[in-house]
């Protein structure tokens, strides 16, 4: 490996160290929390027909639940932060026999036009609420 390509390397190793140290975070770590928390409110919530076809962008890092008995079991919810007003779009599973009584579903950031997969900013799995962290893809030399 020549030196050009090494430090382009260790460059690319340490914005990406940086990048995941300094990602952002939620303001609740999971499901439970988030409905027994005084900082937020809810506006609004519905049961779905069936999934979101944003399921299907995050299969990967939504991991493996029973898809076809979630069909009728997904949960869409509104929560308000109290102080900063930012909004939480959340989807998730509600039905026991398709996700063992964890919920798995995606987080969206503010409200736009429509659930954009641009939109997710975090992934339910087990009822926990996490960062999507996305890659971020450098080319050589800028």
């Amino acid at each position: 490996m020549n030196s050009k390509s090494l430090f382009i390397f260790l460059s690319y190793c340490t914005f990406y160290c940086y990048s995941l140290r300094a990602s952002p975070k939620l303001p609740f770590t999971d499901l439970f929390s988030l409905r027994e928390s005084h900082d937020f409110i809810q506006l609004g919530e519905e049961t779905k027909e069936d999934l979101p076809e944003l399921f299907l962008w995050y299969e990967k890092e939504l991991g493996t639940f029973a898809k076809e008995s979630c069909r009728q079991g997904i949960s869409h919810v509104f929560y308000q932060h109290i102080l900063t007003k930012k909004i939480y779009e959340l989807y998730y599973t509600i039905i026991d026999d398709c996700d063992g009584g964890n919920s798995y579903g995606l987080i969206l950031g503010e409200k736009k036009e429509s659930a954009h997969p641009d939109r997710v900013i975090g992934i339910i799995r087990d009822s926990e609420c996490r960062v999507l962290i996305r890659p971020v893809l450098l080319s050589p030399g800028g």
